[in-house]
């Protein structure tokens, strides 16, 4: 049989005396013990990585009383700044009430169906919520998925089909409570949270409650747009926010797919089919409240549980990555158990069930401890005990926390501040073109991001359109911190590529700091697109547009995919596609990059060819580019049998507004003249203890004419430091050579660095010397191997010669 069926918090009644203190508050008390488990608290200080970054600007925005939905665009909602992981400054304390708060009312509903379990179930429950520090790596989406679950199932499956006044309100007020506080962090929470409470009110209609059901919709809205309020969002910003953040939701799976190993599909397509069956079968013999409507109420009970499970379907294998898949694997480890609490309409035992519960906890623990990186079973039980002591301590202690987090961020806005940037722009308004908009707010900029403010988010024509617009108006930025870095190995032009061809356009380029360049704008211009040719092909297809190849082009791709494709998008994620491309005089295969079909759709740049911020340096100074020939949109799998639409139009009159030749010497920073000659691997700027370099690896040269009056030389090198670490490098040696106009050449200095051997050797170090006399002259550069003649990590670096 089935467990007796102790009181819940919807069933009729708590009983009298201790034993019913203890049903009252038991609960609660073994859920603020689950707490520190599930809590997911500030980690440190933010810096200028992805992530850290989008969580700065969702902090800065807070801080700035910006509106979600006009002014920023984003998956997260007004209070998302209180759910990450990243502090970039103001009070500690609130991050940690919201985290508290939030895996309270994860582990109420929880802690509440366990007690409707036999134990082997309530110790399968138990365990996952111990182990949340291990797969914290999932982030809150899998566990605010699981709670919508818990709190769903209480409200329209209690275990005791007799319900009192009291207890169906207690639950309807935690389900209201936790869907407008998770609606407010985050779109696809609110998703599914008003997903969750449309569903328990459609319930409550099936059984002719509808003013119960009313009452549940009018709490629900009433306490949401009370919260919007309260996080200083105005209620006309509401509709913006809704259908921009549907549009960024909805391109993520178009733009952001990735695939994992097979076996990892194949295994979470085992569990969720066994979850989804477990339900099922569990909801076909459900005793509900009443008999009214019963198999339509079965049937919205089953539907709405299948539906949150697709959801962490689709976040697991959309961009199945480590940080999502392992999500789905917990959900369905969790939710089974809970399946379970659902009471049935026969007395005899569901061991089949049970079964299953358990065989989904196997293949989870399976998966999830072959990626995570825990040594042992030894190691996993202090990583979870050092989780809950760090974040216990961290609640009863939080102005020790509070202060600890302050000096780690002051200590990284040190690190990342742009001294050089911060001298030009002063208190003028600046946006970030790329991701790293970490290092604007660091460096204390006033910080005016456009609404989809990452680039690499900007998924899809309307979104582009959208940031374009903004940058084109009067409340666009005075200045541009600009880096070309795409993620996932893109073609580079496909993000933000209306903001990329309004800045090329719009701004001119007047230095570098760091990984950044440094546009002031001087128009408000529009481009004008002169149409030139089009056509349709099919996938793999080379289109040839040589006869162009003196124009700047902008391109747009429409793919068309077969039916198969359209299915394996709603099913799971669309089939990769890919550009080829072929540059002029160039013969091969091209080059291949990862291209989301809706950003091809968006238009870019395509000609030059813009493969990083090099290439963006030369177009700036009008120097000769890299020019399209031919193109060709590839995809995998059942993409293949498609095919698309293109459109080539002409830039006119160019893509760069203000061109300037001397802005060449930005890839050869601190340079008084630009190298007539490299020889060795391709120079690339880097950054060495915050100071921009060249890294040009040994065996390299770089050669320089010198002028006529030239009479000394200065100038720094020195070593990147993963060239020492673990001591993979045995040094380098830097040479500085004359050469004569009759070819000899003579050494004039040389020095030998070991920086994994010497301290002294590491960082950057600076020579001057004079030269001899002469005309017709050159100097060379040279980079040689250490000793053993191994050069594979002599990564080595020059910066700021200068000829005197």
């Amino acid at each position: 049989m089935d467990p007796p069926r102790w009181p819940t918090i919807a069933g009729p009644g708590t009983g009298s005396g201790l034993r019913g203190l203890a049903n009252a508050v038991g609960p609660l008390v073994i859920a603020t013990a689950c707490v520190p488990f599930l809590a997911r608290l500030v980690q440190g200080p933010s810096s200028g990585a992805l992530d850290s970054s989008w969580a700065s600007v969702l902090c800065h925005a807070q801080r700035q009383g910006l509106h979600f939905g006009t002014d920023i665009v984003f998956t997260y909602g007004p209070l998302g700044y209180l759910a990450t992981n990243d502090y970039s400054g103001g009070e500690p304390a609130a991050h940690v009430r919201v985290a508290v708060v939030l895996a309270l009312l994860t582990a109420l509903p929880l802690v509440l169906l366990a007690r409707a379990l036999a134990w082997p179930m309530r110790i399968l429950l138990g365990l996952c919520i111990v182990s949340a520090p291990l797969v914290n790596v999932g982030g809150d989406d899998t566990f605010v998925q699981v709670a919508l679950a818990g709190w769903g199932i209480l409200c329209m499956a209690p275990a005791d089909r007799g319900e009192s006044p009291r207890g169906v309100l207690a639950a309807h007020a935690g389900l209201v409570a936790f869907a407008v506080l998770a609606s407010l962090i985050k779109f696809s929470w609110l998703v599914a949270a008003f997903g969750t409470v449309a569903a328990v009110g459609a319930n409550l209609v099936l059984r002719r409650r509808t003013a119960a059901a009313a009452t549940l919709a009018a709490a629900a809205a009433a306490t949401f747009l009370s919260g919007w309020l309260m996080a200083g969002q105005p209620l006309t910003a509401l509709p913006p926010f809704l259908f921009w953040s549907a549009q960024v939701a909805g391109g993520y799976a178009g733009a952001m797919g990735s695939r994992c190993p097979s076996w990892v599909m194949a295994a979470g397509a085992v569990v969720a089919f066994t979850s989804l069956w477990t339900a099922a079968d569990r909801v076909r013999r459900a005793a509900l409240p009443d008999d009214t409507n019963l198999a339509i109420r079965r049937g919205l009970l089953l539907a709405w549980l299948a539906g949150l499970l697709f959801v962490s379907w689709k976040h697991a294998f959309v961009r199945a990555d480590l940080y999502h898949f392992v999500g789905l694997f917990a959900f369905c480890a969790m939710v089974c158990p809970l399946l379970l609490a659902i009471p049935r309409d026969t007395a005899r035992p569901d061991r089949q069930a049970a079964g299953r519960a358990i065989g989904v906890a196997i293949v989870a623990v399976a998966v999830v401890a072959a990626w995570l990186p825990v040594a042992s079973p030894a190691a996993a039980l202090r990583q979870v005990a050092g989780a809950a002591a760090a974040n216990s301590a961290t609640v009863f202690r939080h102005r020790q926390y509070a202060d600890t987090l302050r000096r780690a961020w002051e200590n990284s806005r040190r690190w990342h501040t742009l001294e050089r940037a911060t001298a030009l722009i002063g208190t003028a308004s600046v946006d970030v073109f790329g991701q790293a908009q970490g290092y604007a707010l660091a460096s204390g900029l006033t910080y005016t991001p456009r609404p989809v403010f990452q680039s690499y988010s900007t998924y899809n024509r309307p979104l582009s359109l959208l940031n374009e617009a903004f940058w084109l108006s009067e409340n666009g930025p005075a200045w541009l911190l600009f880096e070309l870095a795409p993620i996932d190995g893109r073609y580079p032009a496909l993000e933000d590529s209306r903001c990329l061809r309004a800045a090329l356009g719009n701004f001119r380029m007047v230095g570098s700091d760091r990984r950044f360049l440094i546009f002031r704008r001087e128009g408000r211009a529009g481009a004008t697109l002169e149409p030139l040719q089009s056509g349709r092909a099919d996938i793999g297809q080379r289109i040839d547009v040589s006869a162009h190849a003196g124009r700047d082009l902008w391109l747009e791709i429409d793919v068309r995919p077969t039916l198969v494709a359209r299915l394996l998008a709603a099913l799971v994620r669309p089939p990769a596609t890919r550009l080829r491309i072929w540059a002029a005089n160039e013969d091969g295969d091209g080059t291949v990059f990862h291209a989301p079909a809706p950003m091809l759709a968006a238009g870019f740049v395509a000609s030059p060819i813009l493969a990083d911020n090099d290439d963006v340096i030369d177009a700036a100074a009008g120097k000769p580019a890299t020019r399209l020939a031919a193109f060709a949109v590839e995809a995998s799998g059942s993409g293949r049998g498609g095919s698309c639409e293109w459109r080539l139009f002409a830039v006119s009159p160019g893509l760069v507004g203000h061109p300037d030749p001397a802005l060449a010497l930005l890839r050869w920073p601190g340079f008084s003249a630009e190298p007539v000659a490299c020889r060795g691997r391709a120079p690339k700027v880097v950054d060495l203890d915050g100071r921009r370099m060249v890294q040009v690896d040994a065996p390299g040269e770089l050669e320089l004419a010198v002028p006529d009056g030239g009479r000394q030389l200065s100038g720094l090198f020195g070593m990147l430091s993963d060239s020492s670490r673990g001591g993979a490098s045995d040094g380098a040696e830097f040479a500085v050579e004359l050469v004569a106009p009759d070819g000899s050449r003579t050494r004039l200095a040389h020095w030998r660095l070991d920086p994994g051997n010497r301290v002294s050797d590491r960082g950057a170090r600076d020579f001057r010397f004079d030269l001899p006399p002469g005309s017709g002259r050159r100097l060379v550069l040279l980079t040689l191997p250490g000793p053993a003649g191994d050069a594979s990590w002599d990564f080595t670096c020059w910066s700021d010669i200068v000829i005197h």
